[in-house]
């Protein structure tokens, strides 16, 4: 603070922290500026719950709060980061982290990305989270990765969200991949335009948006973050043209149109009968096709649309169980069906590819499952009811469901609870399943009143509307309860269950993920397979194999430390020849070492004896490897802060190659992910240097 004498709450200085404010309210002013009391007065309180969150758990943002930390913990594994390395670091983790939960609630809110509006904001929040993984090397869509992590997170209090996940996941790596192509194509002419410009016109950034769709905000901070101008008023202007010209032409926002077919669909067939319960074939009748948001009478070969029809054996997605699959055919045509969904309500719709002729509204087609699928699916529900109930067996009945998916070849079960599973109780859980699927127990289904249900002791799996009469799945006597998936008919067509892994994915959350039948013969075969191979390579019988590669180890070690003295002493050797490296910077001198190859961990005994070597005020230490450049900066004492920082020193460089880090005044470290770079900040280090000084 410039003046902590007088620093005080309201000072701006950063010291105190705003927790909330009260407003009192009491008066209503009307146009002319008169006040009169209100006939109720109020206090509001500035407070927002995610705040009180982060105030309770004494952390000093809400970004530090556990309704943000599994995500930041995800995104730092997805973009090789750590929070609290740096401020750019960790502006590009709250970024993704925020982003990511933003999107997934707009779109299983039923909003997608377009050009205008609503999809607007959720198309910009996607590319502007994918620009910062673009700024960390990130050439693959990543952003999708991160839909289960958000919804692990706040399934609970909104657990509509967990239904969506496929579909969330595939709108946001659809919109990946689109813009991966936009970026690059983008950043290339960007470069070019500010390699030997302080301004970016505005016939520019129009140019990169209308040519390449490149955003302006993405414009905007690049420009920002390069010290640029931009020129806002010219992009407005040719905006402005673009506006008025294709004004006439465009029709309402896409989302709209989905939203507003359906729900005309919904009010004339508000429910799509399932008979796939019984019935694996059937035929029905064309209600409706719908195509890019409008009905449309046919549907040709190669073009794909929705199917809405009076009744349907496919299962629509919901419940955590997916789709079925299966095809259709029609007097004209045929093809297959891709998808199931519920777009309003119990209406049902299906995803579709014409293949061959083509479908017409109307008509009568014959449908058909994917029997194989669904009896994967199948395998794998009725194993999920079987672990959740090993599960409150053998580790107690607090655990309750917190989600779940149902593939043809996984399942995903997600639980409460307050530790980790020990090994030993993983396999218990695995053993009391497969017992159960040996005993080849019959799985029944009833209907009953959701009070009968209940009587019965039959579990409730979420927190949800129940209609008034419910299905009852019973395992023989092992497990009961409320679900609307489909199962096997006897436990005994399961085949085989076994656990893959066992993770926590947020406080007093853990997952559990599994496969049966074909898929369990398949993976013991890979693993057996592996387990063969790797006594091969190591000449060892299965039983030592744990030693030797064990012992291996160990040789590896003592090696590398013999490599890493090695290296140092060879390095401390040159570096002592090396007397072009020192410069001088005013009265204060710094030695610059290029190294390359040194293994991370000699790089600061390598810097710490350097500065004794060079008897300079500072050692900067570049060290190559693997791709990436290693910073190592290290001050004298006489010269901390005079003039030299060690940490605004190693941030500045690490800038210049594409990185990150810093540190202290006398001691930092940093890295960099672009070693080409290095020839010209060797050439502009004295310059570097400099800006990081007064």
């Amino acid at each position: 603070c410039p003046d902590p004498e007088h620093c005080a709450p309201g000072c701006d200085c950063g010291r105190f922290l705003e927790f909330y404010n009260l407003v009192f309210t009491e008066f209503n002013q009307d146009e002319k500026g008169n006040l009169t009391p209100l006939a109720r007065k109020n206090i509001d309180t500035g407070l927002g719950l995610e705040r009180l969150a982060a105030i309770m758990q004494g952390v000093s943002s809400n970004f530090e709060s556990d309704l943000f930390t599994p995500l930041i913990q995800q995104s730092e594994a997805v973009l090789g980061l750590r929070y609290g390395s740096s401020e750019p670091d960790n502006v590009a983790l709250r970024v993704v982290a925020d982003h990511i939960r933003s999107a997934v609630f707009m779109i299983t809110d039923g909003i997608l990305p377009s050009n205008e509006g609503r999809g607007y904001v959720l198309k910009r929040l996607i590319r502007r989270a994918m620009r910062f993984g673009w700024l960390y090397g990130q050439r693959n869509p990543f952003l999708h990765r991160l839909v289960e992590p958000v919804v692990s997170v706040m399934r609970k209090p909104y657990p509509e969200i967990e239904n969506k996940v496929p579909m969330v996941t595939k709108i946001i790596r659809i919109e990946e991949e689109k813009f991966l192509k936009t970026l690059e194509q983008g950043m290339t002419m960007l470069d070019t335009l500010t390699a030997h410009s302080k301004q970016i016109s505005g016939d520019d950034a129009f140019r990169l948006y209308d040519t390449f769709g490149f955003p302006i905000e993405v414009t905007q901070e690049v420009a920002q973050e390069r010290g640029l101008g931009i020129d806002m008023e010219g992009y407005r202007d040719q905006m402005k043209k673009q506006r008025e010209t294709a004004r006439s032409a465009r029709g309402d926002k896409e989302f709209l149109k989905m939203q507003e077919i359906y729900e005309s669909i919904g009010s004339e067939h508000p429910v799509t009968p399932f008979i796939g319960y019984e019935q694996y074939e059937s035929a029905s009748k064309v209600l409706y096709l719908v195509r890019e948001g409008q009905t449309v009478p046919e549907l040709r070969a190669g073009e794909e649309g929705e199917m809405v029809i009076e009744s349907t054996p496919f299962f629509s997605e919901k419940g955590g169980q997916v789709t079925d699959w299966g095809s259709f055919c029609g007097p004209s045509g045929e093809g297959d069906v891709v998808y199931a969904f519920n777009p309003f309500n119990q209406l049902v719709s299906h995803q579709i590819i014409v293949k061959t002729g083509a479908l017409k509204a109307g008509e009568t087609v014959s449908l058909s499952v994917d029997l194989s699928r669904r009896r994967a699916i199948a395998r794998n529900h009725t194993a999920t009811h079987l672990l959740h109930a090993a599960l409150r067996a053998l580790i107690g009945d607090h655990i309750k469901q917190a989600g779940s998916m149902v593939e043809p070849d996984r399942l995903r079960f997600d639980f409460t609870h307050y530790e980790k599973i020990r090994p030993e109780q993983v396999e218990a859980i695995e053993n009391w399943v497969n017992e159960r699927i040996l005993m080849a127990v019959p799985v029944s289904v009833e209907s009953h009143s959701i009070q009968e249900a209940k009587a019965m002791g039959a579990m409730a799996l979420f927190d949800e509307k129940y209609k008034e009469t419910v299905r009852v799945v019973q395992v023989g006597t092992h497990s009961m309860e409320l679900c609307g998936g489909t199962h096997v008919q006897n436990s005994g067509e399961i085949g085989l269950f076994k656990i893959l892994n066992e993770t926590a994915i947020s406080a007093g959350m853990r997952r559990i993920e599994a496969i049966t039948g074909m898929a369990s013969l398949a993976y013991l075969r890979k693993q057996s397979a592996i387990l063969s191979e790797a006594c091969q390579i190591s000449g060892s019988q299965p039983e030592s194999l744990a030693k030797t590669i064990e012992k291996t180890l160990e040789e590896q070690k003592e090696a590398e430390k013999t490599i890493r003295n090695l290296q140092e002493k060879w390095s401390l050797k040159e570096i002592g020849r090396a007397e072009a490296a020192v410069h001088q910077l005013g009265e204060a001198s710094f030695a610059v070492i290029h190294q390359k190859g040194l293994q991370k961990q000699s790089v600061r005994s390598v810097t710490d004896k350097a500065l004794e070597q060079q008897k300079t005020g500072m050692v900067i230490l570049f060290n190559e490897r693997e791709e990436m450049v290693d910073i190592c900066v290290k001050v004298a004492a006489p010269f901390v802060q005079n003039p030299f920082h060690a940490g605004k020193v190693a941030q500045r460089l690490a800038s210049e190659l594409g990185g990150g880090g810093g540190g202290k005044a006398d001691f930092a470290v940093a890295g960099g992910k672009h070693p080409e770079k290095m020839p010209t900040v060797l050439d502009h280090i004295d310059a570097f240097v400099n800006q990081t000084i007064g």
